[in-house]
């Protein structure tokens, strides 16, 4: 999350101008490829970090539940910044004062 909050700082460290940032979180149900990318990334930090955190029935049983009807569960943020090189700004503010004039 850290990183995605300083995007705009890094665009506007790279020259850029006209910065701007958004983000979104989605809802992923039961069974949905947004679950099925939740179980994957769980059982891969369960493979790195072994069996310190949890034992292997919770695990199972937290698996489990991820594909039970009534689960619901928020994506991790999704960062969207973007922002224009000074000259490309400048002539498209040129541009569009001479198509209002």
């Amino acid at each position: 999350m850290r990183h995605g909050r300083l995007l705009p700082q890094k665009l506007q460290s790279n020259g850029l101008v006209n910065i701007g940032a958004e983000t979104s979180v989605f809802v992923w149900k039961a069974r949905s490829a947004g679950t099925g990318l939740l179980k994957l990334n769980c059982e891969e930090l369960r493979e790195a970090t072994g069996w310190r955190f949890m034992s292997p029935n919770e695990f199972e049983a937290d698996m489990n539940r991820v594909d039970e009807q009534d689960f619901f569960t928020l994506s991790q943020r999704l960062w969207t910044a973007w922002g224009q090189l000074p000259d490309v700004a400048e002539s498209r503010s040129w541009w569009a004062a001479g198509m209002a004039g």
